[in-house]
């Protein structure tokens, strides 16, 4: 069943890898505002992006082209991990993945029609543990 960016899309928080992992029954925030039809997705890259060259999420061998394919055959996205609320800074509001977006962008309902409608709104990605001093106070 596709899902809409506004669900809270109980159940679907992957395990990343067997070094990283992430609860499965946590909730994946949702990447929009219902009230505003406002759909959130990350400005740049996170600093540990699944996207990103050298595997800064520890993920096990074809994890990144499985979360993909799920996300796709959903019709839905993967919402950037440094926007869950386990680790995200109080507060954080989830965002769909940059990286996911950049290579699948065409493929996601909510990139197509968010900016038709003068609703996509990108966001800087959120400071975390992992962050430059410079990206913290951005």
């Amino acid at each position: 069943m596709a899902r809409s960016p506004f669900d809270h899309n109980q159940g679907d928080t992957v395990k990343y890898s067997e070094a990283h992992t992430e609860p499965d029954d946590d909730p994946a925030p949702a990447v929009a505002d219902p009230a505003t039809g406002e759909v959130r997705v990350l400005a740049d890259l996170c600093g540990t992006c699944i996207y990103r060259p050298g595997n800064l999420m520890h993920l096990a061998p074809g994890r990144l082209r499985q979360l993909a394919q799920e996300a796709l055959a959903r019709r839905g996205h993967i919402v950037c991990h440094s926007t869950l609320p386990a680790l995200a800074p109080p507060g954080t509001k989830g965002a769909i993945c940059r990286g996911f977006a950049n290579a699948h962008g065409s493929a996601i309902f909510a990139l197509r029609m968010a900016p038709l409608i003068g609703r996509l709104v990108e966001v800087p990605p959120p400071p975390t543990h992992d962050s430059t001093p410079e990206e913290r106070n951005a």
